[in-house]
This record gives structure tokens, sequence and C-alpha cells, in this order.
């Protein structure tokens, strides 16, 4: 579930508004239990920033016995403030007096927020709590008052224009994505990816832009997201991978990080391909699918220096560098911590 907002107007400075998020726990009573076992959700975006969901159904060393801990993770390096409220749903749908919320909070870069509750109400009474073995969260977060008039002044693809995608009367220039004439308007494109508008700059809706390298459907997720729509994770999971190259190529910024975030965590990293994944990454400019790869080959090194694949890292000086000198890195954190 996705919240979905349309604007009509300017929107006051006071305003702000809730991103709803839920998340589903199938089989709960079956997950690791013993204290600090986690299970973490699929990365998701909320106001420019990558977010998860750690959750520990017996507990953590910061939760009494018998508790549920649950964080909201900022898995972004920039500090954001936010009001955030949690509660866990009934299996009738209705909210739990297991609530927690806080307004104004700051999170640093890679911070954390907490909210727990008791583990035995859940197995004493399992058909209120949980449907079918599924315990359901529902996270609310928006933006601080201030943060909020910030965020507006700078980005203003919060507002949801996509209603104005092949307007007739107000389209100014137009694509021909594979047969199918796509029109947009010069004036997001400029605002919102300037490398893209420059390619099209000498294009109108009578002199479309070819675009064959797309397919239609790619075509508009990308400008749905630059209209300020946003995308549908079920379209980044099926359609990650081709989004991300598109974006890359086109100067879609934004896009392309989201892409490049769900692609790296579909990756399935193993000894033969990470270092192959390593360098194309390297290649293509995608800095976090090779983040993605190095920390994978950092914790299984010793597999990673036997293997065949290792002998490709010799193509390259400056990744073989880069690998070396993450691994002291690591080596030395792990002396200065002992």
């Amino acid at each position: 579930m996705e919240s979905v907002h349309h604007h009509v107007g300017t929107p006051p400075a006071s305003f702000s508004l809730w991103e709803i998020k839920l998340f589903h726990l199938h089989n709960f009573l079956e997950l690791p239990n013993r204290r600090n076992d986690d299970v973490v959700t699929s990365a998701f975006r909320c106001f420019g920033h990558e977010w998860e969901l750690q959750v520990y159904p017996g507990g953590d060393g910061a939760s009494r016995g018998g508790d549920v801990q649950i964080y909201i993770i900022n898995n972004s390096p920039e500090n954001i403030t936010v009001d955030w409220k949690i509660v866990v749903i009934k299996s009738n749908g209705e909210a739990s007096k297991h609530s927690g919320e806080c307004d104004n909070v700051k999170l640093h870069g890679y911070a954390r927020v907490r909210f727990y509750f008791d583990r035995e109400r859940l197995i004493e009474k399992p058909s209120t709590y949980l449907s079918d073995g599924t315990l359901t969260i529902r996270v609310q977060m928006k933006l601080s008052a201030q943060e909020y008039r910030n965020c507006i002044l700078k980005q203003p693809y919060y507002i949801d224009n996509t209603d104005m995608i092949d307007d007739d009367e107000t389209s100014d220039v137009a694509f021909d994505v594979k047969g199918t004439i796509i029109k947009a308007h010069k004036g997001i494109l400029k605002a919102q990816a300037k490398e893209f508008y420059e390619m099209c700059e000498g294009n109108d809706t009578d002199n479309p832009m070819f675009i064959q390298d797309v397919n239609e459907d790619v075509f508009h997720i990308m400008l749905h997201s630059l209209y300020g729509g946003g995308v549908c994770p079920r379209d980044l999971q099926e359609h990650a991978l081709s989004i991300l190259k598109a974006s890359s190529k086109y100067g879609f910024t934004r896009l392309k990080e989201e892409a490049e975030a769900w692609h790296a965590k579909s990756i399935q990293f193993t000894v033969d391909n990470a270092i192959d994944e390593f360098m194309k990454a390297d290649g293509s400019n995608f800095p976090i699918v090779k983040d993605a790869a190095k920390t994978f080959i950092l914790e299984n090194g010793k597999e990673i220096i036997s293997s065949e694949s290792f002998a490709r890292l010799y193509e390259s000086v400056p990744l073989l560098k880069e690998v070396l000198a993450a691994a002291f890195e690591n080596g030395n954190k792990r002396q200065r911590v002992g």
C-alpha cells in the first residue's frame, strides 16, 4: 500500500504529508526468535531517502526479554528530520493499541529509530494479531514542518503532474518510442532532467525525438517519475535494470539512483560472478551496484582470492588497488576495535 497525493494550488508552509507503508511478516511465529536474530525488509524510497525496516522477532540487546524490536533505518548518508508513527495492525484490519510515535526526529545518515511491543500478546492471541500467520505493521512518516518547506523549495517534483503527460493542448515536445508517440513538456524536462532536455531541445510535437532503445512501458515509467508520480515498487522490481540503463543514458538522475538501488539488491552475488559485476558496474558508472559487489568481495575475501574469477581483476590495476585498499582499511578497523 502506498499513499498517492494530488495537489491543487501551492501548499501552505505548515502543510506536510504522511507517507504510509505496510509491511507483512509472513509466518511470523516461525521466524528466528532468539535475541539478536533479525529480518530486514527490502529497501524502499521515501522523501528522496532509502529506508529499511529491521525487525528482531525475539528482541535485541537494547530490548527487554520477550519484546519484538523494530527499527526504521535511514539507509541514506544524508540527514533528515521526520515525524513517524508505527502501529501493529490486527487481523481484522484495525489498528491495535500496540503503537508508537514521535515528532521532529532528526535522523543522521544510516541512523535509526526504534519501537517495541510485547511478543507474548501475539502468542496469547494469535487470531487477533496474525492473519493466516502474518503480522502486519503500518509505518507512517512525514517530513517535519521545516524540512517540508525546504523540500518544496528545492524539489518541486513532489507535486504530481502526471495527468499532464500526453496532453494535446499544452505539450510542446514529442517522442517516437518505437512507433508510439508520447507527448511531454520541455519546461518540466528542463527543471527535472536537464541533460534529457538538451537532447530534445531541437524537437517539438511535429518533429518527435526518436527513442528506439527503450520500450514504451519503461519510457512511461521514466516520464511518470519525472512528472512527480513516483515509481511503483512492482515496476522497479520487474524493470529495474532496463530503467537503470535508460535513466543513466538519458540523464534521469534521481530515477537512476532508485533503479540502481533496486537492481543492486536483486543481484545474487556469488564467488564466481562478484568480480565481473564489480568491474561491469565500474564501467557503467553504477556506484551503488559497485559498492554492493565490493562489499560481497570483502566479506568473502578468502573464497574470492582462491577463485578463477579473481584473476580478472588484474585486467584493471586501479580496480585491483581499490579492492586491496578497502581490504586493508577493513583490517585496520578490526584491529582498532579489537
